[in-house]
């Protein structure tokens, strides 16, 4: 896959761009976008002009207000709150891209296994560190669905 996106002109409905899709980038097409995506949407957050209003319910409590007070969630948080958003959308698609980097397979699980190893009950180690994988796996799969909803609930506002 090549992208190669010119420089605006001062005519920017000429802008030009070249994209060239390979045959295996629609294999894992996730993937493949998410790579696209992650260094845009840090570069979003560096660069931004604004922030869009963004739902109290969709930030920690920490980051929320009062708004009865603040009726258009105007006061401190307003910018950390849509950066909270950028990260949750950030971490969904650098978790596409690279799940291990934030659940590594338990070591102990990653022996080699022969035909009898299948039929033995597990070590107490074993079934230990399976649970906790899978615990913080389900835990990490519930905040990349979060971070993929807010993408899609603030797409619109992915110029900001």
């Amino acid at each position: 896959m090549k992208v190669h996106i010119g420089k605006y002109p001062k005519d920017y409905t000429k802008r030009k761009v070249n994209i060239q899709i390979d045959p295996w980038d629609t294999w894992n097409m996730d993937t493949t976008l998410a790579l696209i995506i992650v260094p845009m949407l840090k570069q979003l957050k560096e660069t931004q002009h604004g922030a869009p209003q963004v739902d109290l319910e969709d930030v920690p409590e920490e980051l929320r207000v009062d708004d009865k007070v603040h009726p258009y969630n105007e006061d401190g948080n307003y910018l950390k709150r849509w950066h909270y958003v950028l990260d949750e959308m950030i971490f969904a698609f650098e978790y596409i891209v690279d799940d291990e980097k934030h659940a590594p397979f338990p070591d102990v699980l990653l022996k080699k296994w022969n035909k009898d190893d299948f039929n033995r009950p597990r070590t107490d180690e074993e079934q230990q560190a399976w649970k906790e994988y899978m615990a913080l796996s389900e835990k990490l799969e519930e905040r990349k669905k979060k971070g993929l909803e807010l993408f899609h609930k603030h797409y619109d506002n992915l110029w900001i």
